[in-house]
Order: C-alpha cells, then structure tokens, then sequence
C-alpha cells in the first residue's frame, strides 16, 4: 500500500442537553469522546480490465459502516466461502453513488460438537459494465468509545452504524455492565467480546429498556462492548453505559441465602401522587459457589408478591463459570440463563461457579448450597430407577473416565420416561454439555464419543417411573487389534486431502456370528460414516474356515475426503453375537469379539497419475499423456502451493476427454475444506477441448483433484495454472480512545459544565491509501 496522504479533521465538538435526572452529577456535565476512523481504500483493475479482491474473515465485522463508492456502471461477484466450497452472488452497480455496502458476509466452515467453526474469507471479481476496468474504491469506518469502571458513559449511537466501545480490565472478578436506553420507538443489540475475540455475551432490548449484562471476565486486557441501535423515525438514539466491578459473595456449603428484589417501575410521584411507570436498572446480585472436587447443587425458590399489574421487572437467574463452549470461532462464555425462575436444581462439580439473580418488584428469593452424596454411575451393568413421586425427579450421578470412550444407553423405559444430559468441562477449558437418547436395544441405541474426563450425569426421571437403565461404555484403542465387549473402538491417523479404506477381521476361533454396528468420525466427531455387517468364523478345533453364509472379514472404500491432519476414530458396537453352531441361534451376552483393523491411504488405487505444482508466485503448467487403451472414468491428482487471498485462472487444454469436472481441496484450521465443481464451473469459460475455470486460494496447500471421461484412444490433459493480481481489503483497527485527545484536537473549547448536560465530542481521523 502506498500512502496517498493521511490527515486528521478535527471533531465538532457536539453538546446534547438533556434532564437526566441521577445520570449525571449535579456539579458537571459527563463527556464522552467518540473516535470516527475513516479508511479510504482503492484498487485499480488488472491486464484483464479485473480487479479481485480478497477479505480476510473477520468473525466480529469489526466495521460500524462501508461505503462503496461509484462513478461508473460495475458488474462483479462476491464468492463467500462456506462449508462446502462457496456462494456465489452477482450484483449490479450504478454510478453515481455512495451507498453502504456489506463487505463483512463471512461464512463458517462448521466442524463436530469437540471443536469450533473456523470463518473463512470472501473474494471479489469487478469489472465496469462495459467491459473495460474499475477502480474498486470504499471508505470503511469504525466508531469508538472508551469505558471506564465505576464512570457513567453516554453514547450517541448512529442508525446504521455498528459502535465499538473498550473496557480495559486488570484483576476485577465479575462485572455488572448496565446498558441504559434514553429513549422509546427503538430496538438496540449488545455484545461482549474478550480480549481475544472469544463471544461473552449479548442480548437485546427495546424503547427505553435498561438491562444489566453480569460477566466473569476471561483474561486481562481490553474488551469490546458492541452497540447498535435501530430507532423509527429518528437518527440518533442515546445510551448510558456503566460498567461496575463486583465481588461476589461466597455461599458456602451448607449454606442458605435469601434476598430481595426490590426495584419496581410502578411508583407514585410525590407531587400529584400519580401512580406512572418509570424505567430503572434492575436489582442484580452475584454469588459465587465451589466445591473442592466433588459432586454439589445449587438449589433456587422465588416468591412472587401479589400483584394484580404484574411484574414490570420479571426475574432471571444466571450461572456461568471460566468454561469456555464451542460452536462460536474461538469459544464463547458458558451461561445459562433461566427467565422468570419458580424453582429448580443446579448440579455441577468443583471449580468455582457463579449466580446471578435479577429483577425487582420485591422479588424474594432463596439459595441453598449443597454437597451431594457421590453417587458414582453404574456403567456396563443394567440398574434401576424408580419415581413414585407425581412430579419429575433429576438424579445426579458422576461419571468418570479415564480414557477416550464410546456410550451407548438402552433401558426398558419408552415414551421419554428419561431425559438424559452429560456435562464436562476439560482441562483446556471447554465445557461440552450434550443429549443422550437411550435406545430399547443396544442395536437400535446412539453411540457417543466421550473423551476422557469427568463427567455430571444428569437423568430426569418421569413420575411414576420404574425401569432399568444400562449405560455401555468400550475404551478406544490405539492398537489395530482389540477385544471388543459390547462397546470400543479404535483410533486411526488421517491426514488431509488423503482417502482411505477401512478393513475389520474377526479373529475368534469359535463358531459364532458377530453383528456390527461401525461409525467413522473425525477427530472434532463429526460424523464420516455410518456401517452395518456381519461377520463369522468356522473353527474346526485346529484352523478357521470359510462361514457358508457370512465373511469373517469386510473392506470398505471411504468416499469421503473431508479429513483433520490428526486422527479419526473407528467406533464399533457388537450387538449381538451368536452361535452359529449346526444352525444354533443362541445369543452370546457380553461375549468378546476379537477384532483387527487395516486403515490404508488409497490416493494410489484412485489416480492413474499426479504431480505437483508451484503457482505461489507465477504460472506453472503440467501435461498428463493420456494413454491409448484406459479406462472410461480417469481421476489425476496436483498437487499445488498457492498463496492464500490469491486469485487463479485455470486453463485446460485436451485430446479424448468428453467430460472433465475439478475439486479443489483446501487446508483450513488443520482441515479439508473442498469446493465441489457444481461451484468451480460457475466461472467455467470456453467448451472442451479448451476450457478454463478459477478459483481463489484460501490454504498455501491445495490439491486439485480431476475427473476425465475418456473414449480409450491417445489424449492429452495440459493444466496451466496462473496467479491474478489480488488486492487484499483492510480493516481499520479498533483502540482505546486515549485520554489525551483534546489535545490532539488542538485545544478546542468546551462548553462550561450545565449540571444535568452531557458533552460528546466526535473527531474523525481519515486515511486514504490507493494501490498502484
């Protein structure tokens, strides 16, 4: 980037008056200053009249606005990556014009409940309607404000515009940030987000709510409060922020705590004794419990005054704690939070967990902390479970385990009669918290993998309840052979881009037949395969023989490709074995299955040739001689080192193909990320013999996999493939407003304090760049 110029426009120092009552000190006015960074960015076209431009994914659209800015007819495409290769959309432009545009669409690439989605990038084809080149040009913005503990913050928040503001935290426990509408007819949306971008919190509001967001902050360092408000028939909405350091109090066990909620917004007005409706913080009160290392609960009971208005201030309890839960890039804070509470029991194990109780109205409620007696779950064996009471009943129990494992539950029970729930929190600091369904049989049951770690096992038991219940549990090995009872599995290594066949051999030498259910997962345990067989041995006393009606060893060929550089696991659960024995048919119960396992890279079995190719710089090509006598379908591999945020053209040239398709495979996050060619073949130009098709980089390791139907006669298959000219947009940074910026802004004069007044003062810093 080449620095045009980068200059500073003094803020408009801006005053709002308003009568806000205990907002503000009667002594001064409050004063917030606004950053406005303003990035001016723009791109000129390439040898071929395009401009490509690449986004690195940004999970927090970290921009309060864009704006694209046209002086000529543009037509161009946005690719946005996503799970499975990308969306391609196309949009029109007209000149002139400066309208808001949304570089920010990232999509995820979603992986198993053990691991997070990873955001991937978007790339830009432009060109002027025309045909000729575009000069891509845009100013992307972003607003912020500085926080501060125990300051009230008033904010002008913009519609349309994304607000950034930054707490710095150093040691503080818990906080209470109070987020405090001034004004009806709008909708506003709030977010925490750490330090390290991992999501903490967020919730909504309407007109003039005002909410209170309780948080145990993750780390030291500086975190984002991100506001955005929508008004009707306005610009501007108003805010006061306030955040507040707290020290909870300890609820030791055995202990009981009440309290009170006591704000209500129904109040009579001293002076005409009007009963109106008047919005105020609720009350919040946080606690913090822990338990050494064993089994406890929390147990909660609200009382609710009668009123014949209702309550303006519902109630809400929150629990949450260091853990950390995947599904949010990077992790997001555990909470869980119940609405309008009755009663109810929370279970956990150890480490310290956090209450949260809110709400007003004269609300009373009542904690009770308790250890519970260490009810081990009784695991390979069946046990029962009775109810009689006419309500629902939780039971408790801990599970422990001491190496990666597979579940499978069965019980008698039908109809719902148990919900069962397991919660974990590992040593990395995620917590994974998951259903299990329990099946009549072993067979018709769900298997789970369940790394080692201790686990809360949670069953909710319907009244009337009397039904045995039987929780299976097989290690998973890192060996290729293993007695299997019920329930194991073995772990195999996988790389990406790479396929594989997977063999089972029965090895026992008696006569019985062996039904298998076998499941394939990757590392994260997101589901590759699911496989049913059966397998059986002869034995005449001194060798194994051929079973008339079953084999005692299968192959299957994996279609999938979608591996971790890593592991996966192999999970088997032998339901039913059998003597097979002159026709017997008796059922062998916990009989173990002798198993082997071959796991082999089978890339040779599928590719008649492949090669590699080095396009991070400049074009590279490669001719595959198609032999005379092959076979009708040809799959070729390349290999290729590509620069990420590049855009590439391939061209093909051809002899005997009839037919040709593409899938790149990509390495993302230690992963394959593949774009199928019902994507590739959208930019698809040209007709065989002579095609050419593109795609953008987003790994520096790629594979390009080929498909050729050929005649059989002499042919050729020349790949060439070129890097374009990409230009990668930037996103301006977001910082703390320093406390020195009237200084920055050269002094400007601001008004006297007005006593209930508030002052926000905007400056702007602009920065344009242009790529030559």
């Amino acid at each position: 980037m080449k620095h045009i110029n980068s200059k500073i426009i003094l803020g408009i120092a801006i005053t709002f008056t308003f009568m806000l009552g205990s907002l503000v000190a009667p002594v001064s006015a409050l004063q917030t200053q606004i950053a406005i960074e303003k990035h001016n960015q723009a791109f000129p076209a390439g040898a071929n009249n395009h401009t490509y431009l690449y986004l690195e994914p940004d999970p927090l659209d970290r921009v309060s606005r864009s704006i694209f800015h046209l002086n000529e007819d543009i037509d161009f495409y946005r690719y946005s990556y996503d799970n499975t290769g990308w969306s391609r959309n196309h949009f029109l432009g007209s000149e002139p014009a400066n309208a808001p545009f949304d570089w920010m669409n990232f999509q995820g690439f979603s992986t198993g409940i053990y691991g997070n989605p990873t955001w991937l990038p978007n790339f830009y084809d432009f060109i002027a309607a025309d045909g000729s080149g575009v000069v891509v040009n845009t100013t992307m913005e972003t607003r912020t404000f500085s926080l501060a503990f125990g300051q009230h913050t008033p904010v002008m928040v913009e519609r349309d515009s994304v607000y950034f503001g930054t707490l710095p935290i150093a040691g503080q426990e818990f906080v209470h940030l109070t987020i405090d509408c001034r004004q009806d007819d709008v909708s506003w949306f709030v977010q925490v987000v750490d330090p390290e971008g991992r999501f903490i919190y967020e919730t909504g509001g309407t007109d003039g709510d005002i909410i209170v967001i309780p948080f145990n902050p993750s780390i030291d360092g500086t975190y984002l409060v991100i506001l955005e408000a929508t008004p009707a028939g306005t610009i501007n909405t108003l805010f006061d922020i306030l955040p507040e350091a707290i020290s909870p109090e300890r609820i030791g066990l055995g202990e009981v705590v009440t309290g009170k909620l006591p704000t209500g917004e129904m109040v009579i007005e001293d002076e005409t004794g009007s009963l109106v409706h008047k919005e105020l913080a609720p009350t919040v009160h946080t606690y913090k419990v822990w338990s050494q290392d064993s089994l406890a609960s929390v147990s909660y009971a609200f009382n609710y005054p009668e009123m014949f208005i209702g309550i303006t201030q519902p109630p809400a309890i929150f629990f949450t704690s260091d853990a950390f839960e995947y599904g949010y890039d990077g992790g997001s804070r555990y909470i869980d939070t119940i609405g309008t509470p009755t009663s109810g029991v929370y279970n956990y194990i150890g480490d310290t967990h956090y209450i949260t109780v809110m709400g007003g109205d004269n609300i009373e409620y009542t904690l009770y902390h308790q250890a519970l007696d260490e009810m081990p779950l009784p695991v390979n064996r069946e046990f029962q479970i009775e109810n009689y009471f006419t309500i629902d009943d939780t039971r408790a129990y801990r599970m422990t385990l001491e190496e990666d494992s597979l579940l499978r539950v069965n019980s008698t029970a039908a109809g719902g009669d148990f919900e069962i729930s397991t919660t974990v929190e590992f040593e990395d600091g995620f917590r994974v918290e998951r259903s299990i369904n329990d099946g009549a049989t072993l067979a018709s049951a769900t298997d789970y993998y369940m790394p080692a770690g201790d686990y809360l096992v949670e069953i909710v038991v319907g009244s009337g309840v009397n039904e045995w219940i039987e929780f299976n549990l097989g290690p998973i090995t890192t060996n290729t052979t293993s007695e299997i009872v019920r329930m194991g599995g073995f772990y195999v290594p996988t790389s990406v881009f790479q396929a594989y066949n997977l063999s089972l051999y029965l090895g026992n030498h008696d006569n019985v037949t062996v039904s298998l259910e076998i499941t394939v997962r990757d590392m994260s345990d997101f589901g590759v395969a699911n496989l049913n067989v059966d397998l059986a041995n002869w034995w005449d006393g001194s060798s194994l023989m051929t079973n008339p009606s079953d084999p005692n060893n299968v192959t299957y060929m994996l279609s999938s490709r979608i591996w971790h550089d890593g592991y996966a696991f192999v999970g088997i659960c032998a339901h039913y074995v059998a003597n097979n024995t002159l026709g017997a048919t008796n059922h062998y119960e916990d009989y173990p299955v002798d198993l082997t396992i071959e796991w082999v890279n089978r890339l040779g079995d599928i590719y008649w040739d492949t090669t590699s190719m080095d396009v991070t710089t400049t074009a590279d090509s490669n001719n595959f001689t198609l032999p005379w006598i092959g076979d009708t379908v040809e799959w070729y591999g390349i290999d290729l080192n590509t620069t990420i945020g590049t855009w590439y053209n391939v061209s093909i040239l051809s002899a005997d193909i009839s037919n040709f398709e593409a899938t790149l495979f990509s390495e993302v996050d230690s992963r394959t990320h593949d774009t199928a060619w019902t994507d590739l073949d959208a930019a698809l130009t040209g007709v065989l013999p002579d095609i050419s098709f593109q795609f953008g980089a987003i790994s520096e390791t790629s594979h390009l996999r080929i498909y050729a139907e050929r005649s059989g006669s002499d042919g050729f298959l020349w790949i060439q493939i070129t890097p374009m000219e990409t230009h990668q947009l930037e996103f301006p940074e977001i910082s703390p407003v320093g406390p020195d910026i009237l200084a920055i802004l050269g002094g400007i004069a601001l008004p006297a304090a007005l006593g209930v007044g508030i002052i926000i003062v905007v400056y702007v810093v602009y920065v344009k760049k242009f790529k030559e």
